[in-house]
């Protein structure tokens, strides 16, 4: 009975896991690896906004739940969204450490996959780095992003 408990458990866990990526709203949003997103943005002539996040990191964890804002839900019809876990894609998010690799990072690239330096946090450090406790920067990048010509 404890042995089936115990499967059960690790199961449950692991099906969590999957389903909810680091807790950023994955049936609110459709959060793609960057290979895919890079794809689709081409194809849709979408931005992508792209997040490096780490499991580990209270601040990643404060952050993702600004992505259940339903005003930031609504901007999958414009943008598509990018998620990379900074410790399981380490290509990936060195990639795109553009001023570090600090966690979370919040960028904003063209269709054509090049980053757009101007929609940042408005730091002078941690370009990148938007406020975890409200949507408000999000909003404001993700604004800027849909209205990119």
């Amino acid at each position: 009975m404890l042995r089936a408990l115990i499967i059960w458990m690790a199961l449950s866990t692991a099906a969590l896991a999957d389903a909810i990526p680091a807790g950023f709203n994955d049936e609110g949003i459709k959060w793609l690896a960057v290979d895919e997103g890079l794809k689709q943005a081409a194809e849709t002539d979408k931005p992508i906004l792209l997040v490096v996040h780490a499991t580990w990191c209270p601040q990643c964890r404060e952050f993702s739940k600004q992505f259940f804002d339903a005003r930031v839900e609504a901007f999958g019809e414009d943008v598509v969204f990018v998620l990379i876990d900074g410790d399981q894609e380490r290509d990936a998010a060195n990639t795109y450490a553009f001023d570090g690799k600090y966690v979370p990072r919040t960028m904003v690239l063209g269709a054509d996959g090049a980053l757009v330096p101007d929609i940042n946090s408005q730091r002078d450090d941690f370009r990148y780095f938007l406020d975890t406790r409200t949507p408000d920067d999000l909003l404001r990048v993700l604004t800027a992003a849909r209205d990119l010509p």
